[in-house]
């Protein structure tokens, strides 16, 4: 005997959905990975490693700069740091905060 559901599965390409940000991970400068983050799954990330972060938003990602900001700001109660920088990448901002302070 078998048994198939089938249920119908919204698609929603990664960029197009609202709850999801791109976030690529570097480590001494390389990258070392990429994930779609929810703003629980940052929280999560930054407790289980707590210390001072660094977090580097491309200009040219004008979505990721507002949700960054938001998130980092409510949960470091403000206390954080923030830089234009430049480099070989292209310009962009850079957050620094302790997630220690966390929120």
């Amino acid at each position: 005997m078998a048994c198939f559901a089938t249920t119908r599965i919204v698609y929603l390409p990664p960029w197009a959905d609202p709850d999801r940000h791109p976030f690529f991970i570097l480590a001494d400068n390389k990258l070392a990975g990429f994930a779609l983050i929810r703003f629980e799954a940052a929280r999560a990330r930054w407790r289980l490693y707590p210390g001072t972060w660094r977090l580097r938003v491309l200009g040219s990602n004008e979505s990721a700069y507002p949700f960054w900001k938001n998130l980092i700001s409510a949960y470091s109660h403000e206390q954080f740091k923030e830089m234009k920088e430049e480099n070989p990448t292209g310009r962009g901002t850079v957050f620094t905060f302790d997630s220690q302070l966390q929120g």
